[in-house]
């Protein structure tokens, strides 16, 4: 019998006695991990075994493990009425979870959704990875039974992180069950947690090949190539696409092609583009510029110039803040960022990009960038944008209300010039300044 100055888990959780619990039973079939309050008043944790030759309890036909699913129901309710901080809260239930989850999966994860402490579910749910790492089909059979309501979803997160690391092939075989959204994500966790082992590469292959061409199929197809770089030469997976005959086939060769690329020089890329037809030219583009590669995304945005995909300049992922573009400006020379820009078509879906290959050299080079904006035309539109810039530039950047108003004064096109006037006044209502 455990001693009175200590309690198990289960009574540590309720405050009260282990045999109180138990119904009646006069010796319980498991010594559960224990809680205690020590003479200082704080937790403290005792190790514990779990005796698998136990006696059965006293109550006819009810199964010990059914006996202690309940006594871990009953710790759970208590743990509520307990004086814990919420630390020490989380702490009792994750401890209690992990050894409930063995006992009664479902249970412990309908107890788990239960928490009535707001945010703190994402800390129980590493609780249940040895359950699931023991137990992954049973697992999976209840997270996707409906039982669980949206729930559900939290814990399909964790079933992918655990299940992943020891049975990789089995989260690929279940592939198709997955929602959609979280396809990508159970694919860079088998693949990431398993580098350069080949039956998990050749699993998640066979699992593309069965997926239809669409374009979760190509996401994930590109994911995979990111992950496992193609051993083919690009002008060999260039033949491979050319030969392919069907769309599914077509989609996996091409992002198979794209991968090969993203180490490759312009020439060589520009090369396998020429072969493409423009709808495969344009995936192979918008791929590389919203990958990570060490190409700058100038010589990529040609050829999408080239190809007339102009809509890919809105991209935030290319023209946004923290967009290909916007990093590129970081580390490029500015005045050969800006002359790129020179070159750039008058269309509205242009203007961005124009902005923001102009912005580093005016920044720069304060001063000179005056008589380089003066050396664009007069009434060409890159003039009147790039003293649009300057304005900006001078107002935010350099607190420079006179160098804002050299810029407006120059400024012919009356559109242009009414909205940069509205952008000074803006500058004025947050500052205060004039």
């Amino acid at each position: 019998m455990l001693k009175r100055t200590g309690t198990c888990l289960l009574s540590a959780a309720a405050g009260i006695c282990a045999s109180a619990f138990l119904g009646g039973v006069a010796k319980p079939t498991t010594d559960i991990a224990t809680v205690a309050k020590d003479e200082r008043g704080g937790l403290a944790a005792e190790s514990i075994r779990e005796r698998r030759e136990g006696a059965a309890t006293t109550t006819p036909g009810r199964a010990a493990g059914a006996t202690k699913a309940a006594d871990y129901r009953k710790a759970w309710d208590a743990i509520a009425h307990r004086n814990l901080t919420p630390a020490e809260r989380v702490e009792l239930q994750k401890r209690l979870l992990e050894q409930w989850s063995l006992v009664d999966l479902e249970g412990a994860m309908e107890a788990a959704l239960e928490n009535s402490w707001e945010g703190e579910l994402d800390k129980l749910l590493t609780a249940f990875g040895g359950a699931f790492t023991k137990n992954p089909i049973e697992a999976w059979r209840i997270i996707q039974s409906g039982t669980l309501g949206p729930g559900s979803a939290w814990f399909r997160w964790q079933w992918l992180d655990s299940v992943s690391k020891e049975n990789p092939l089995l989260v690929l075989s279940y592939f198709h069950e997955l929602p959609t959204g979280l396809r990508r994500t159970g694919l860079s966790q088998v693949m990431r947690k398993h580098p350069g082992n080949p039956e998990v590469i050749s699993a998640a292959r066979r699992m593309l090949e069965g997926m239809p061409a669409d374009s979760v199929t190509k996401g994930l197809a590109a994911d995979y190539f990111d992950l496992v770089p193609p051993t083919e030469t690009p002008a060999e997976l260039g033949a491979r696409w050319a030969a392919a005959t069907t769309e599914r086939e077509k989609l996996i060769a091409l992002q198979a092609l794209i991968g090969s690329l993203r180490k490759s020089d312009m020439a060589t890329i520009r090369a396998e583009w020429m072969k493409l037809p423009p709808d495969a030219r344009k995936d192979l583009t918008s791929t590389l510029l919203t990958s990570p590669t060490m190409l700058p995304p100038t010589d990529l945005l040609d050829l999408v110039i080239e190809n007339g995909n102009w809509e890919m300049f809105k991209d935030p992922r290319i023209s946004g803040m923290e967009g290909a573009l916007a990093k590129h400006a970081r580390t490029a020379e500015p005045i050969a960022l800006a002359e790129w820009g020179l070159r750039l078509p008058d269309r509205p879906e242009t203007l961005d990009v124009f902005r923001r290959a102009v912005s580093g050299y005016i920044d720069k080079n304060y001063m000179e960038a005056r008589d380089w904006i003066f050396s664009i035309p007069e009434g060409d539109w890159r003039r009147e944008r790039a003293l649009a810039e300057y304005s900006q530039n001078a107002l935010w950047a350099k607190k420079d209300p006179e160098g804002s108003q050299w810029a407006i004064d120059r400024i012919k096109d009356p559109k242009i010039k009414g909205t940069v006037i509205n952008w000074r006044k803006e500058w004025t209502e947050r500052t205060g300044r004039k």
